[in-house]
């Protein structure tokens, strides 16, 4: 640019060692080429990007179950038959679904249950057997139930410094090892599973910052591995956006609600009023997700 304004007579020499201009030239041409220096030779500005990623996860789960069973016996044995010739001895069994391998549950002196509706997970249990003298009537009745709540929260912070107009990346994390087989031959790829920051910041004339912005968030998900190898939960975003020195904005979000509520009844006799409730157990199950990503943008000066 510098030797497009030279006179016929004027010269540049370059030094790169010092990276040194050389010049001769006339005083008046001088003047401009040293104003053009002044205003050229100016350093690049660099811009820090700093990521913050939030997810935040609550849960709240409530099981409720029970369980009842009844035994009763009329005979003569006991002195308790019934005035008739038939029906005289009567035994009713209400405890013929057991409690072990085939049913969940807690046991009772019974054995067994008739209504057999416990909550499907419990860390909680009472359990009451009434009785006569002889016993010859017992009653079994077994309430269980949970409740559970919890709050989580995961911070990714990511950072990373790059001139203007030049891209820069930066990934934390781990590589998946994926294997495949053609024609007799294993070949071996590496999948990422890690928080990726890539940017490319544009500083404009009035100061503010544009980014092309690519974030990725994956983790290896090693409890439902698949012949060995985990899949990989993903959460990404790619936008562009400007933005102020040192402002922030969000750039992307996602709210996610799982709600699921579980009753196991006994056709019927569940719909009785009040007693209804001896014949079904509940359980609920709430989940809420939610995902936030956060730009920062600051020249450094």
């Amino acid at each position: 640019m510098l030797k497009s304004k030279l006179s016929r007579n004027g010269e540049i020499v370059i030094d790169e060692r010092t990276n040194t201009l050389i010049i001769s030239e006339v005083r008046d041409r001088m003047e401009l080429l040293e104003k053009l220096i002044v205003v050229l030779d100016t350093p690049t500005p660099q811009v820090s990007i700093e990521a913050r990623i939030v997810e935040a996860t609550s849960t709240f789960i409530k099981n409720l179950g029970i369980q009842w069973g009844y035994k009763g016996v009329v005979d003569p044995f006991y002195g308790n038959q019934t005035s008739l010739s038939f029906p005289n001895k009567i035994q009713m069994d209400g405890a013929m679904i057991p409690q072990g391998i085939v049913t969940k549950g807690i046991g009772g002196p019974l054995g067994g249950y008739a209504v057999n509706l416990p909550a499907p997970a419990f860390n909680t249990a009472l359990g009451f057997s009434f009785a006569n003298v002889l016993d010859t009537f017992r009653l079994d009745v077994a309430l269980s139930g949970l409740e559970t709540s919890g709050n989580g929260r995961i911070i990714s912070s990511p950072k990373v410094t790059t001139q203007n107009n030049q891209a820069a990346e930066i990934i934390q994390g781990r590589q998946i090892p994926v294997q495949t087989v053609a024609n007799f031959t294993v070949t071996t790829r590496y999948v990422n599973a890690a928080l990726e920051l890539r940017a490319t910041p544009q500083i404009t004339a009035e100061g503010t910052i544009i980014m092309n912005i690519e974030i990725q968030n994956n983790a290896a998900d090693f409890a439902n591995l698949v012949n060995g190898i985990p899949p990989i939960t993903t959460q990404s975003a790619k936008t562009t956006v400007m933005v102020p020195d040192g402002g922030t904005t969000v750039i992307g979000g996602i709210y996610r609600t799982e709600d699921s509520v579980t009753r196991d009844k006994t056709p019927y006799l569940n719909n009785i009023p009040i007693l209804g409730t001896l014949f079904k157990s509940f359980a609920r199950t709430r989940q809420n997700r939610e995902l936030l990503i956060f730009i920062t943008p600051r020249i450094m000066k």
